[in-house]
């Protein structure tokens, strides 16, 4: 399917990144000569699927976004405004692919992979997770959240598909579960008390994170079950930074 992309840069680098890089926002980081962001929008761009892109982030990132095609959108003070200020930015035709600044190993045979993988179901909302297995074989040193599910382990992607239209409805659901995508306590509380005694049970499967999601928004959700561990990648962390300059440097993903 054909898709517009929002690429969420607005956030500040006041968190644990400030310890290894002194740049003001983190999607400035820098990686290889770099901005860290740049990897995104590049690959974003060499998706044929993906047609119009906005990049909510800082002024100084400008020249970055329009160097690739994409307009730049002025953050607001949160993710969830970022969100929808930037789903408004974009023509309403196709669906919107939001995608986080911090996951630079991304290629766009990753994004073309996932739209596909996407295909496979029609819905209002798509959230990528990866099994731990493919992390742990391309990046073992990657140290991510896991989740047990009764179909293994998994990590929570960077990549979200939506409807454009959903966003004004459900912008409270969406702004928690992506919010919450890493924090498995808080993602069971916020799908409520029973989902969560299962879940600590190691009850839940995909399906079920599936269909709950789906009777919580009343919308179709579909939980794309990727092989490609650069959506889940991202960097948060010094550590993270470290690996991915390691990677990068090395020629892999992106630095090919």
């Amino acid at each position: 399917m054909d898709v517009n992309a929002v690429v969420l840069a607005g956030r500040k680098n006041d968190g644990a990144l400030k310890e290894a890089s002194a740049e003001e926002w983190e999607a400035e980081i820098d990686i290889g000569g770099r901005p860290m962001v740049s990897y995104v929008i590049r690959a974003l761009r060499e998706c044929e699927k993906v047609k119009e892109i906005a990049v909510v982030g800082p002024k100084s990132l400008r020249e970055e976004a329009q160097s690739g095609g994409a307009r730049l959108i002025e953050p607001a003070p949160g993710m969830l405004e970022n969100l929808k200020n930037g789903v408004k930015a974009l023509p309403h035709g196709h669906k919107t692919l939001i995608v986080t600044s911090d996951v630079p190993l991304i290629t766009g045979e990753v994004v073309s992979r996932f739209l596909l993988a996407c295909d496979a179901k029609d819905a209002d909302f798509y959230y990528a997770v990866i099994p731990k297995n493919r992390v742990d074989e391309k990046y073992p040193g990657a140290r991510r959240t896991w989740v047990k599910l009764r179909d293994g382990l998994f990590t929570g992607g960077n990549f979200l598909l939506i409807t454009p239209g959903i966003v004004d409805s459900l912008s409270r659901q969406i702004d928690l579960l992506f919010r919450y995508r890493k924090n498995p306590a808080m993602l069971g509380r916020l799908l409520g008390f029973g989902f969560m005694l299962r879940f600590i049970l190691g009850l839940i499967r995909i399906r079920d994170v599936e269909e709950r999601v789906a009777k919580l928004c009343n919308i179709g959700t579909f939980a794309v079950v990727c092989d490609d561990p650069e959506i889940g990648v991202d960097v948060d962390k010094p550590e993270d930074l470290r690996l991915v300059r390691s990677i990068l440097e090395k020629g892999v993903g992106q630095g090919e």
